[in-house]
């Protein structure tokens, strides 16, 4: 499981072989043959005989097992309104991640009270503008009517369960569902899907809910929101291009 989570670990195949001795014990009683002390003591009472008993030792080699490395679990993926986008690892960012997230823990994942949203809306901010400061680009500035908006939408989602896009296009947004186990994972498989598509982000991309848009050049302003319903996080990332004033 530890490579889809953390590039650090690598996966192995192991060939075990190994041999296991058996004892078993083999009891006597007036010419009858007995495995179970219970059922020998019962005997004797019933039947006025010594019991003897010796242990018999019996050798078996165990076939060889492979021990194969764990598959890409099934669960670990964004689900989105064009289908699973699952995690892939990508190298050349994976310290970015790591910092973003080290001292986070199992914290970052309890959702019992709103404190714990804007922690995490805080690290998907430095997380998206650490991926943008790695291709050259500068960061994007949080804006309180776009996060207004996002925490709307994911609001709306969770409420009725369903990922469904914003009928309002005045600005761009890209929404997504996670389990809450994988919350902090949600940007970076979202990131590494889009880079393998289009490394560097050397092309524009013409879907407007894209989230290699995120990344585009001429992108200043974003907004995110979260809510959370049946161990499901559903989110919103609300952004723009357009100049501060024009944002209504």
């Amino acid at each position: 499981m530890m490579p889809y989570i953390d590039a650090r670990y690598v996966s192995v195949e192991i060939d075990v072989t190994s041999s296991t001795r058996l004892h078993q014990k083999v009891y006597y009683c007036k010419g009858h043959n007995f495995y179970s002390f219970e059922e020998v003591l019962t005997y004797s009472l019933k039947y006025r005989c010594h019991i003897s008993f010796q242990t018999t030792i019996q050798l078996v080699t165990r076939k060889p097992d492979v021990i194969k490395p764990t598959p890409a679990p099934k669960t670990f993926y964004v689900h989105t309104p064009f289908g699973p986008v699952y995690y892939r690892r990508n190298f050349p960012t994976y310290h970015i991640w790591k910092e973003t997230w080290l001292n986070c823990g199992t914290k970052c994942c309890t959702f019992h009270k709103s404190y714990k949203f804007s922690e995490l809306k805080k690290k998907y901010y430095t997380e998206i503008n650490r991926y943008r400061r790695f291709v050259y680009l500068s960061p994007l500035i949080v804006h309180p009517k776009l996060t207004r908006l996002a925490q709307n939408r994911a609001s709306y989602m969770a409420q009725h369960f369903v990922l469904q896009s914003d009928e309002n296009q005045r600005y761009d947004e890209v929404i997504g569902k996670v389990r809450s186990t994988i919350l902090i994972n949600f940007i970076r498989i979202l990131f590494n899907d889009a880079w393998f598509h289009n490394p560097y982000f050397s092309r524009i991309s013409a879907t407007r809910r894209d989230f290699a848009r995120i990344m585009s050049q001429n992108q200043k302003f974003i907004g995110v929101g979260m809510a959370e319903r049946f161990g499901h996080v559903f989110i919103c990332i609300k952004f723009t291009p357009k100049s501060w004033s024009e944002i209504k």
